[in-house]
């Protein structure tokens, strides 16, 4: 059972909080340098292999609303370990998958889940860390998540080449677990379930800036989030392997 604390003042985001944000970015980013190998193992076209990272992306994003308001409602700290769990369960399934079609299914399901972790973590910092010392905190948080991605590009590609893509999708799954269960230490922030559903939602919706805000974000992830799945496997059609 998560800890309800006493109002607290954070000077940078806990541990766990930012091992998750790792885990999270790493299992974004890790698929794109194996989606040839995916291909091939499972003798699908490299088009028809595109989907598992595309449908992760999408996934994740459009998930991000719905675990806001959820965390509204049910607190920083439960939901985080909720969508972790999901997100290990659906890790391991991953793994597991001998056909592309459910690989897709289990790679949508886990994006949804890690959507919850990084943005849950920012609005975890920002309810327990002081105004004047936030933004030190949420340097550390995304420099975890900077981390994430650094090692999944650059140790994502070399792991399933030297070993199996399968175990790719495991590590951040164990990770994911072990993360979930490491969360039952965290306290909940005060004012992280404050019982609304949906009312902060409307609130921002009603302001044009905040839609604009939504515009721009959607354009921007689907330019960086819909390029980068092709840049390595166009590497490797040039004779790159997936290691480098």
């Amino acid at each position: 059972m998560t800890a309800l604390a006493p109002p607290i003042t954070l000077s940078r985001p806990p541990l766990a909080l930012s091992v998750a944000s790792f885990v999270s970015s790493f299992d974004r980013f890790a698929v794109s340098p194996m989606l040839v190998l995916i291909a091939l193992d499972l003798h699908v076209p490299l088009a028809a292999a595109v989907v598992a990272a595309s449908g992760y992306f999408l996934a994740y994003g459009l998930s991000q609303p719905l675990w806001g308001v959820l965390s509204d409602r049910f607190g920083r700290v439960p939901v985080m370990r909720a969508a972790l769990l999901g997100a290990a369960a659906a890790g391991a399934v991953s793994a597991l998958m001998p056909a592309l079609g459910a690989l897709v299914a289990a790679r949508i399901v886990a994006g949804a889940c890690f959507g919850a972790v990084i943005p849950t973590s920012l609005t975890y910092v920002g309810d327990a860390v002081q105004p004047s010392i936030r933004q030190r905190a949420l340097t550390d948080l995304m420099g975890a998540t900077a981390l994430g991605t650094a090692a999944a590009t650059g140790f994502g590609g070399v792991l399933a080449d030297l070993v199996d893509w399968r175990v790719v999708f495991t590590v951040p799954a164990a990770l994911a677990l072990g993360c979930a269960i490491w969360l039952r230490r965290v306290p909940e922030p005060p004012g992280g379930a404050n019982g609304r559903l949906g009312t902060p939602v409307g609130a921002v919706l009603r302001h044009r800036w905040a839609l604009l805000v939504f515009v721009l974000a959607f354009v921007e992830g689907a330019v960086l989030l819909g390029v980068m799945p092709f840049l390595a496997p166009a590497l490797q059609h040039g004779g790159t392997t997936a290691a480098v």
